[in-house]
């Protein structure tokens, strides 16, 4: 038997905080303030 494995648990785990970091990289490019913590339910 053969099978092909992904690790995905750390990405399914640690998106929320993923998008946190990347709203506030926007949030400075833009120049606006930004519910970050609220955008990444």
């Amino acid at each position: 038997m053969k099978a092909i494995v992904f690790d995905v648990f750390g990405t399914i785990v640690d998106w929320r905080s993923s998008l946190i970091n990347q709203f506030g990289k926007l949030e400075k490019e833009l120049g606006l303030e930004l519910p970050s913590d609220g955008l990444a339910v």
